[in-house]
């Protein structure tokens, strides 16, 4: 009976560690996003050359491989790092796709056949937020502005129309009273006129009487002339 029992605790510490171990090699990432993929490899490793493949990992399916220990390698979308303290590859895809997701492999270079570690990658679709209602107090703010500047639009009409009439008003003014100076002259000129011929009929009766006069006076001494002459 103990013995079943021991059986069945190492069945669950073996499942629990082979849980831990998927849980670990699974990555999760966002449609657009990105997401950083970690793998480890045994000491003796370092400084040898590592790469990260798709599946089924053939020389076709080879993504990125690194060039140098501890220096970041970029291509396309990937980045790769051979980090030599911790004995581990980092690698980075960025703007990551629905079809981004499967299996990949963290591969190291060796003699004989290579050392893969198997990780998975899973990309979820980009959820976009649902416009929102606008509240009812926004929509009663926006349209008592609406409002008021309507009345405000309606008032600056009104305002530059009266300005214009006032300008067009003040415009002709000025004209009117510059052309007062020359009715006033053309009415003096007229009064003069008028005045000069008033004198002129005035006058001419009075030469009218004045000249029989002068003839009478030259007739009554033009015989008292004619006897002097005659003596």
């Amino acid at each position: 009976m103990q013995t079943l029992l021991r059986i069945l605790s190492l069945f669950q510490v073996l499942i629990c560690v082979e849980m831990k171990n998927q849980s670990g090699n699974v990555f999760t990432g966002t449609e657009g996003g990105r997401v950083e993929i970690s793998c480890n490899y045994p000491d003796g490793y370092q400084y040898v050359s590592h790469y990260f493949c798709h599946h089924p990992c053939g020389y076709s399916d080879v993504l990125i491989e690194t060039q140098k220990a501890d220096k970041v390698t970029s291509k396309g979308r990937y980045s790769i790092l051979n980090i030599v303290s911790t004995r581990s590859l980092s690698v980075t895809i960025r703007n990551l796709r629905l079809g981004d997701s499967g299996v990949y492999y963290c591969g190291v270079d060796k003699w004989g056949k290579d050392r893969l570690s198997k990780v998975e990658v899973t990309v979820r679709k980009a959820v976009t937020p649902k416009p929102t209602a606008a509240p009812l107090s926004t929509l009663q703010t926006t349209t008592d502005l609406s409002s008021v500047s309507t009345v405000t639009k309606i008032t600056a009409d009104f305002s530059s129309k009266y300005e214009q009439a006032a300008s067009t008003t003040q415009s002709t003014h000025p004209s009117v009273l510059q052309e007062l100076p020359v009715y006033g002259g053309v009415l003096g000129l007229f009064l003069c006129c008028a005045l000069v011929a008033f004198v002129v009929l005035y006058r001419r009766p009075s030469n009218a009487h004045a000249t029989p006069l002068v003839l009478q006076t030259f007739v009554q001494t033009l015989p008292v002339q004619t006897e002097s002459t005659l003596r």
